[in-house]
């Protein structure tokens, strides 16, 4: 999902289509979202613009959140192991 979002909002829309076909019916999905599903394939169309209201329902009943990152180059970026994470702060 990362890398469709940074290749554009189309992709990433329709990257997330992809994922709720996977995961679940678009109307099981719809529903436990609260929207309509034929509101829900056009907001996951490749011209879709669903509000970010909707875009988080539709996130968290596919389990899913959204995280704001640091916008860096792909090469700054360094997995840091779980059990070494946030061992810098205590020193």
């Amino acid at each position: 999902m990362s890398a469709a979002a940074a290749e554009s909002w189309e992709t990433f829309l329709l990257a997330l289509r992809d994922v709720a076909d996977a995961q679940s019916e678009m109307a099981k999905l719809a529903s436990e979202a609260g929207v309509d599903r034929v509101n829900l394939y056009r907001m996951l169309s490749g011209k879709g613009n669903p509000r970010f209201k909707n875009l988080n329902l539709i996130l968290k009943a596919l389990g899913l959140r959204i995280a704001a990152v640091p916008d860096s180059d792909e090469s700054d970026i360094q997995e840091t192991p779980p059990e070494t994470a946030g061992a810098d702060r205590h020193r």
